[in-house]
């Protein structure tokens, strides 16, 4: 059983270095805009089609990296996906963007990270907070570079394979509250008072 969490992490670079990072934001949107435009106006959502068709244009007009043109399309394919080709999807110049491990280097342990730009790599550093050091052997997947009141972040999917429950083992939800401390899946609900009480979990319908 696989198991993932996602980490975001508040990044510290070089001043010279933010006006290239916030322009490989906004080209990334621009070209995912170009993808979703071309698609919406052949009707397909195919990434194959897509990408045969914009590639090289891409590459050239929004001065992207292979891997950063491939999600690009990537993320363009899956929006007309979405909206069933019924509308044509749009991106925000500093929507997030989405990288592999090939245009992003995480070093978790370094607190440090190497990120593709429009313009050669920056180097960036974080601060990992203690509740996050559970996670610093757990596989990195993906991640997703958003820049929101002036500060960049990344937002960092981590996995970890866990054994299959065996026969028997049961696995309790617990979620904390306010007027319930703790409000367990078993409908066991246990106050600010720490008196413990049966209730039940009203899920939306």
């Amino acid at each position: 059983m696989n198991m993932q969490r996602t980490l975001k992490l508040k990044l510290t670079i070089r001043p010279e270095d933010n006006p290239v990072l916030l322009r490989t934001i906004e080209q990334f949107n621009r070209a995912t805009n170009y993808c979703a435009q071309w698609g919406f106006d052949h009707q397909t959502r195919s990434k194959r089609r897509v990408h045969d068709a914009t590639y090289y244009q891409v590459r050239e007009q929004f001065g992207l990296h292979a891997s950063l043109t491939t999600s690009a399309r990537d993320v363009a394919c899956e929006a007309l996906r979405s909206v069933k080709l019924k509308k044509l999807p749009t991106f925000k110049s500093h929507a997030a963007i989405h990288y592999n491990r090939r245009v992003l280097t995480i070093w978790m342990d370094r607190q440090e990270a190497s990120i593709a730009t429009i313009n050669g790599r920056v180097r960036a550093t974080f601060a990992l907070p203690v509740s996050y050091h559970q996670y610093l052997e757990w596989a990195i997947k993906s991640s997703t570079l958003s820049y929101r009141n002036k500060a960049f972040f990344l937002h960092v999917t981590v996995e970890k394979e866990f054994p299959p429950l065996q026969e028997g083992e049961v696995v309790l939800g617990i979620d904390q509250g306010i007027i319930n401390l703790v409000v367990c899946s078993n409908n066991r609900f246990f106050n600010s008072a720490g008196e413990e009480y049966q209730g039940k979990i009203c899920l939306p319908s």
